[in-house]
């Protein structure tokens, strides 16, 4: 037999096929297939070309068990009935169990034991597993919350540079960095950009998180004033979950803000309760797919 695990997140979905030893055969990378941002016949159509382009490759046709985790399964009955009947069309005939795409991510980063898992995109949310039950906090969406995600960071670079051109703060070399990386000619001209060039859209905001990068590398002293903020952030996910284990136990982390290395790290280990350790992810969303999966498929033999 082989396997098919898939991570269908907001803004890619990512296909990986393995063999029985769990080695990765080959992988497909698709764009976002999330029911939000596209139609379902859209989310088909690319979910089925996934499976197909992994299965083309096989030396002859062989069993599938396909695990998916997609973004906004979850307690949304109408959005979960929606994600079935799609996954039900893209994966016939073959076995296949769909879950949350945080969830596999969890599964994965802790080859599933027990614990936390904090995700810090586009997005930000955390999710614990104690026992077969699940808990989360954040997730709320960058209308709602999605603090310490790369959505937020950008917006508080864009905030602290509001309050230095308008002398609410005292000016550092932050606006000439943003100034250059935006190429606005007047120090104005961040509201026409805004409104108009990337017309606020979510994900055209959160890839300038990029910037704090560059506010780090020449110690800028709003670059760690925001990652202190970030810390303090991310620590409130994970110790509010925190509370609901009694024993020691690890958290784990997945998501482009983690990029940000040791100067997150070392922050967000001094803000975290003292039962939790954060530690490396074990293994990739797609594998915690397929471990989820053959739990249930072995439940059914």
């Amino acid at each position: 037999m082989y396997y098919i695990g898939i991570d269908g997140g907001g803004t890619k979905t990512s296909f990986k096929i393995f063999d029985e030893q769990e080695n990765c055969i080959d992988s497909v990378l698709k764009p976002t297939c999330h029911l939000l941002q596209v139609s379902s016949r859209q989310a088909t159509q690319l979910l089925k070309e996934g499976v197909n382009e992994l299965i083309e490759k096989l030396p002859k046709e062989e069993d599938i068990l396909i695990g998916i985790g997609l973004a906004g399964y979850g307690k949304d009955k109408f959005l979960r009935n929606e994600i079935e009947k799609v996954c039900q069309q893209a994966f016939h005939p073959y076995e296949f169990y769909v879950f949350n795409d945080v969830s596999i991510a969890l599964e994965g980063s802790l080859n599933g034991q027990d614990g936390i898992l904090v995700v810090a995109g586009t997005g930000s949310i955390a999710l614990s597993k104690k026992n077969e039950e699940y808990m989360r906090t954040g997730g709320w969406g960058y209308m709602l919350g999605d603090e310490g995600s790369a959505y937020w960071i950008a917006k508080e670079v864009f905030r602290h540079y509001t309050l230095q051109i308008d002398g609410r703060a005292e000016r550092t070399q932050l606006v000439h960095i943003v100034k250059n990386k935006l190429e606005l000619e007047e120090e104005y001209d961040l509201i026409s950009y805004m409104a108009s060039k990337i017309k606020n859209d979510r994900q055209e905001i959160a890839n300038h998180a990029i910037i704090l990068n560059e506010l780090i590398l020449i110690k800028d002293p709003v670059a760690f004033e925001i990652l202190d903020a970030l810390a303090s952030q991310l620590s409130l996910l994970i110790n509010t979950l925190g509370k609901n284990f009694k024993k020691n136990i690890n958290v784990s982390y997945i998501g482009g803000v983690f990029n940000l290395g040791e100067e997150l790290f070392k922050r967000l280990r001094a803000k975290l309760s003292t039962h939790i350790s954060l530690v490396e992810p074990i293994y990739s969303p797609e594998i915690g797919a397929i471990i989820k999966a053959k739990i249930n498929y072995s439940r059914e033999d």
